[in-house]
Formats: C-alpha cells, sequence, structure tokens
C-alpha cells in the first residue's frame, strides 16, 4: 500500500509540472526509457537501493548515467527519488504516471481475461462496444487465464465486469450454501 501512496503522490507532482511545462509527452518517453534501462539492468536498481552505498554515490552515478539520456527536469526528478529513498518505487510511479497521461488524453486501460485467446475480430467487436459504453478510446490488454473456465472478464479502471463461468460457479456455490434444508 505504501507503494501505491508514493508513486501517486510523486506521479501526480511530475505530471502536474509536466502537463504544466506542455511535455507530457517527453516526460512519458523518459519514463518508458528508464524502465527499459532499469528491466535490462537490475544490477542497477540493485546499486541506487542498496542501504550501505552512500547517497552522495548514488546521486554521482544518477548524473553520470542519466544526465545525457534524460531532460534536466527529469533528472532532477530522480536525483529527488534518491534522495528521499524512494528509488525502489520508480517502476510503480512511472505506471501510474502513464495511468495519468491516458486519463488525460481521454484513453482507458481495460484489461480482458479469457480461458482462451480473442480472436481479432472478437477483440476488436469489445474494443468498440467498451468505447461505445465509456465514451472514451479503449486500450484493450488481453491476458489468457484458464482458471476462469469461459466467458470474460473485464476490467475498467476501478470497474469489473465478471462474465466468467468461474463467476457464475462461485456465484452458483455460494447461493446453495445459503440455503437451509430441513
Amino acid at each position: 500500500m505504501l507503494a501505491q501512496q508514493v508513486a501517486r503522490k510523486y506521479a501526480t507532482a511530475l505530471f502536474s509540472l509536466a502537463k504544466e511545462k506542455a511535455i507530457l509527452e517527453q516526460v512519458s518517453e523518459e519514463f518508458k526509457d528508464l524502465k527499459q534501462l532499469l528491466d535490462g539492468h537490475p544490477q542497477l536498481m540493485h546499486f541506487l537501493t542498496a542501504p550501505q552505498i552512500l547517497e552522495d554515490d548514488k546521486q554521482k552515478a544518477v548524473r553520470q548515467i542519466f544526465s545525457e539520456r534524460v531532460s534536466s527536469g527529469f533528472l532532477q526528478f530522480l536525483l529527488l527519488m534518491v534522495s528521499k529513498h524512494r528509488v525502489q518505487h520508480l517502476g510503480v510511479t512511472a505506471d501510474y504516471f502513464e495511468g495519468l497521461v491516458r486519463e488525460e488524453k481521454g484513453i482507458l486501460k481495460a484489461k480482458v481475461i479469457t480461458a482462451v485467446p480473442l480472436s481479432e475480430e472478437l477483440r476488436l467487436g469489445l474494443k468498440e462496444r467498451l468505447e461505445r459504453l465509456s465514451g472514451k478510446l479503449i486500450v484493450l490488454h488481453p491476458e489468457v487465464d484458464q482458471r476462469i473456465i469461459g466467458g470474460i472478464t473485464v476490467i475498467l479502471k476501478d470497474q469489473i465486469i465478471d462474465m466468467s463461468i468461474r463467476f457464475q460457479l462461485d456465484k452458483l456455490r455460494d447461493e446453495l450454501l445459503a440455503v437451509k434444508v430441513h
């Protein structure tokens, strides 16, 4: 929970600043590049989060690695994360920032869970229907999970539409268990 709160706080502050300076796209790209770099070099994250390494050494490393790769504003943001010992939350912060950018653009991310992969035709139909219902542009993130048995589960922001067979069976089981037999 702390990671979510920290991410929200820092992402919202950076988002406001980037929006004010009209550099949302640039900061968004810098976050993507940062995540890619950290994913490709886990030892860098280990270095930046290691308590035995002095903050000055971490700050020097961040300047050395990122000064040519990112804008000065984003570099200052990274240095702030280092000085506040929040580097371990960079990934979640980046995700939260991307969510704010999507929201600003009127784009919703829809996680779609099915038991088998959706055909392109079904995917397009679902996308169009969700766009009509929400009034926003939808980006689908399909996921296959055989545990739902069949049907579909759609997660839109904080709304869950569960039409899976697993959900129906669980609901039926609960109803049957609630019945008193004499």
